[in-house]
């Protein structure tokens, strides 16, 4: 995904946002930094710069959200 600390922009956004949620239910809820599945898969895409226009990811027939920009925003606002 990331060569010398660029995003490949080839990458498919879905498949990125999906391997971002996967790793999120891996670390689990206590080490995700307070951040739901859908807001850390949010907060990756915004670093990675890419996903702007994806709201969710359907994955075996499930529509799973993905966090809008501005609640990620205010929760970094917060801290």
């Amino acid at each position: 995904m990331l060569t010398e600390c660029v995003a490949d922009r080839k990458a498919d956004e879905e498949m990125v946002a999906f391997k971002l949620m996967m790793w999120a239910w891996k670390l689990g809820k206590e080490r995700r930094g307070g951040l739901t599945t859908p807001q850390f898969v949010r907060a990756g895409l915004m670093r990675l710069e890419m996903g702007e226009d994806l709201t969710h990811i359907v994955r075996g027939g499930t529509v799973r959200p993905i966090a809008p920009e501005e609640e990620v925003l205010a929760l970094q606002a917060e801290a």
